[in-house]
């Protein structure tokens, strides 16, 4: 995200702060932070955090999060933020009719993403011109990418530079159980 983003959603975000004022010290990751915003700084209990109210993303998108005195992860944030300025392009952003982010692809693209952060993995996250999201993870031989549609369904496709077989794909339904396959493959060595 460019340091012209950051200076445009900070004060939407924490508007009695005031612009900029994120950079004279760590306020923008405390504020931002679920624990923080809670008033349970070290809490050990589960806190639920609704991120529609906490930055704003349209979506039934809701993260259990048990601190343990760990900071809330980053890059989940960073891609909440993202996701959010996808849903507030207008229509033909990309000047082929390109709709802006529809909420009903939030809730599975984050369930993707949650489980592969929870096994060390972060994707890179593309707005699609149906207004769907995608999601695109690659490591030393291995390429996944998933998309999410407004429909409910999402295709996934995993392609191993180092094979002969071809690429693994999956069309149907936005489930992370039934995309768990091709998540393994892909975790595989």
């Amino acid at each position: 995200m460019s340091a012209q983003r950051v200076d445009e959603l900070y004060p939407s975000l924490h508007p009695t702060l005031g612009s900029g004022s994120y950079m004279s010290s760590s306020k923008f990751v405390q504020i931002a932070s679920p624990t923080m915003r809670a008033g349970l700084p070290n809490s050990r209990e589960p806190l639920e955090v609704d991120f529609g109210e906490l930055i704003g993303l349209v979506g039934d998108l809701r993260i259990k999060w048990q601190s343990n005195n760990v900071d809330f992860p980053r890059r989940i944030l960073e891609l909440a933020i993202q996701a959010r300025s996808f849903q507030n392009l207008p229509e033909n952003w990309d000047s082929y009719g390109g709709l802006p982010l529809a909420a009903d692809c939030v809730r599975p693209a984050f369930e993707i993403i949650l489980e592969l952060h929870r096994r060390g993995l972060s994707p890179e996250m593309v707005l699609l011109g149906s207004g769907g999201i995608g999601l695109r993870w690659a490591n030393v031989s291995k390429r996944l990418e998933i998309d999410f549609e407004p429909d409910g369904t999402c295709e996934a496709l995993l392609l191993d530079d180092l094979s002969a077989e071809p690429p693994t794909e999956f069309e149907g339904e936005a489930n992370v159980n039934l995309l768990t396959p091709i998540l393994n493959v892909f975790l595989q060595q």
